[in-house]
């Protein structure tokens, strides 16, 4: 899914949602800590862009397969 997200120097980003590591919410400052997984950090105060990033991100138990290790 790719997401549009504007940082807080409202600079552009089009995001494809795979490719994040974590998300960090930074409550002093009244920001969103977007990692990537090249290791660019977005800051961005739009709760409605983090909220379409950790849904497209979720998933429910009946989608994750469980798996074994094998030695």
């Amino acid at each position: 899914m790719i997401i549009k997200v504007i940082d807080n120097t409202k600079q552009f980003y089009y995001l494809n949602s795979s490719h994040v590591v974590y998300i960090k919410q930074r409550q002093n400052y009244g920001l969103w800590k977007i990692v990537l997984m090249n290791g660019e950090h977005i800051l961005t105060d739009s709760q409605r862009v983090i909220e379409q990033i950790i849904k497209s991100l979720s998933h429910t138990p009946n989608e994750c397969e469980e798996t074994k290790p094998t030695f």
